[in-house]
């Protein structure tokens, strides 16, 4: 086998399944339709194993195509890919340290436990330890790469991303400067591998920070959330407050006045005007105060719940329906009744806000099945198909979970439940069942 198609492969199997690696936490989030997203990267591939070519025939140091390309690969990567710049950066230089340290790895246990030349490095033994070394780590990287995507899109925290993928970077600049000599001497030598493996060291720890910070910052988005939840039900109980204040006032006037309209009235019996008598009643009729309860359904908290979202869906022109038959008494706290229909509430008004392709609606319908279950779906308008990651609504206001929808599936999941989300045609589709203790 000649040399130029030794180095050839070796290039293919020490690059190609990193760049499929990289891609793998994210298939789900490509912008286009994977045949063509395949092509695209197969494409790039085959060109710069044809300049590789090129190279080799013309006797010039191929090595530095390898870091020309990182660049144009990142631009690939981050063009194919629905997800923050410093993410997907951030992502792109373990990739890249992983490619280091196994390739390092390789060549020491070439020269040191093989005793080969690694003047002839790129020969077939080193492309099979190669390879060996890659499939060790490679369910391990796999794991890890699901793991930490999944915990990484839960939260958004955009300032921490815009400085912590320059920790990696300086570190594998700077290993880079020391041990890119590859001459026999320097890869046998202790400092060209421990040199590598502070590149593992250093992104483990990293992995570490990184995911500690996020979930400190998950729990304060929590509890932001729980805050602001909180102040919105102290106003929607304010209000009913003020409106029961302004209910009790009322009557007590009427009240008061109702002796006079009973002299009235008497007077016109006596004279035996009914026609006076009867345009009176009307009038009369329209000054009495009218009854607080909205009506939605018997159990209060909702009721009040209910009522402050209609009240928004009307000052925005969004037609409002309910069908809510639960009783005054479940055995659920009413912060909880009030963060789920919140919750739903609020992402449905906030999408009906956004819709203008015609009047936007929201129908909400919520019963008890059975005796322990309760049952809650929703209809609304909505312009924007949902976006899911690992099975979890991504938000529409921000980079991450939806701390909305992200809620109800928690109370949905604490009463042995299930939260479903769906769209179609325009409409976004709610499920929510729970078991009643």
């Amino acid at each position: 086998m000649s040399e130029v198609l030794q180095i050839i492969i070796y290039y293919i199997f020490t690059t190609f399944p990193y760049r499929i690696l990289a891609y793998i936490p994210f298939y789900k989030k490509l912008r286009l339709p994977y045949i063509q997203s395949i092509c695209i990267f197969i494409s790039v591939n085959i060109l710069q194993i044809l300049l590789l070519y090129i190279l080799i025939l013309n006797n010039v140091d191929y090595r530095f195509i390898e870091f020309l390309f990182i660049p144009v690969y990142f631009a690939l990567y981050s063009s194919l890919i629905k997800a923050n710049v410093f993410q997907l950066s951030f992502f792109y230089i373990f990739i890249t340290d992983v490619i280091m340290v196994v390739k390092g790895t390789a060549l020491f246990i070439q020269a040191n436990i093989l005793k080969l030349n690694i003047l002839n490095s790129y020969y077939i033994s080193n492309t099979v330890v190669h390879c060996i070394c890659f499939v060790l780590l490679c369910p391990f990287l796999i794991i890890l790469l699901k793991k930490t995507t999944s915990k990484i899109f839960e939260v958004s925290a955009p300032k921490l991303w815009e400085t912590i993928w320059l920790l990696p970077l300086f570190t594998t600049i700077i290993v880079l400067i020391f041990t890119y000599d590859l001459s026999q001497e320097n890869v046998a030598g202790w400092q060209f591998i421990t040199a590598r493996l502070v590149i593992v060291i250093n992104m483990l720890l990293i992995y570490g920070v990184l995911l500690n910070s996020l979930k400190n910052i998950k729990e304060q988005t929590i509890l932001k959330e729980k805050s602001i939840k909180s102040q919105q039900l102290l106003a929607m109980y304010t209000n009913q407050y003020n409106l029961l204040q302004k209910h009790i006032l009322e009557t007590r006037r009427a009240k008061h006045d109702l002796r006079q309209h009973i002299n009235l009235i008497q007077t016109y019996i006596d004279k035996k005007d009914t026609l006076a008598l009867s345009e009176y009643i009307k009038k009369y009729g329209k000054t009495l105060p009218n009854d607080i309860s909205s009506g939605y359904c018997q159990n209060y908290a909702i009721d009040v719940i209910i009522g402050y979202y209609a009240q928004i869906a009307k000052e925005n022109n969004i037609k409002f329906s309910s069908n809510i038959q639960l009783p005054p008494d479940i055995n659920i706290p009413d912060p909880t009744l009030c963060i789920l229909f919140g919750n739903l509430l609020e992402n449905a008004v906030e999408a009906c806000k956004n819709f203008n392709k015609s009047q936007p609606f929201i129908k909400i319908c919520s019963t008890i099945i059975g005796e322990n279950s309760l049952s809650v779906t929703m209809d609304n308008s909505s312009d924007k198909p949902p976006s899911f990651s690992d099975g979890k609504l991504l938000s529409t206001k921000h980079n991450g979970i939806g701390m909305g929808t992200y809620s109800v599936i928690g109370i949905a999941e604490e009463y042995n439940g299930i939260a479903e989300f769906d769209y179609k045609d325009n409409i976004f589709y709610t499920s929510v069942f729970i078991s009643i203790p």
